[in-house]
């Protein structure tokens, strides 16, 4: 397919192209935020305690199944994480209101200031990626960022 890319003048650029151009380099940007993210966990958790900290973050109140889902981890595995992460003070585990037999989880303080410092580190080493950049090219990708979340945020 790397005839769109080169075959199409930028005048002639198509949702086809733009395509072409997500796929080939959203993998090189996400490998780059996974290996900042491992690079800048706290040494005691794993990646998979990390990234199951970063959804129930993103998504408050869920449950073992959605993080299950996400992650790709099994059940059990993934109980003896969250069993893990709850022990440290970095989640809590509460009943649903709606149904006693589903729990829901989310971040305690501490679990926030853990993850929120990660992050920010990550956030600095990706900055730093990007430095090389005059104003006028940041501007341009933070437009297009803008034009590209909502057909892919969810529910779109």
């Amino acid at each position: 397919m790397k005839q769109f890319r080169d075959d199409t003048p930028p005048s002639g650029v198509t949702a086809l192209t733009c395509a072409q151009r997500l796929m080939d380099v959203t993998p090189h940007v996400m490998q780059a935020f996974r290996e900042e993210m491992r690079n800048h966990r706290p040494a005691e958790f794993s990646v998979p305690e990390f990234r199951t900290l970063s959804y129930i973050e993103r998504h408050r109140g869920t449950s073992l199944t959605a993080i299950t889902d996400h992650i790709g981890l099994s059940k059990a595995s993934l109980s003896k994480i969250v069993a893990r992460l709850e022990q440290q003070d970095l989640i809590k585990r509460r009943a649903a209101t709606e149904d006693k037999r589903r729990h829901t989880l989310s971040l305690t303080a501490h679990g926030q200031r853990t993850l929120d410092q990660a992050e920010r580190a990550t956030l600095r080493s990706i900055a730093g990626r990007l430095s090389h950049l005059h104003r006028e090219e940041l501007s341009v990708i933070a437009q297009a960022l803008d034009l590209l979340e909502p057909p892919f945020s969810s529910g779109a």
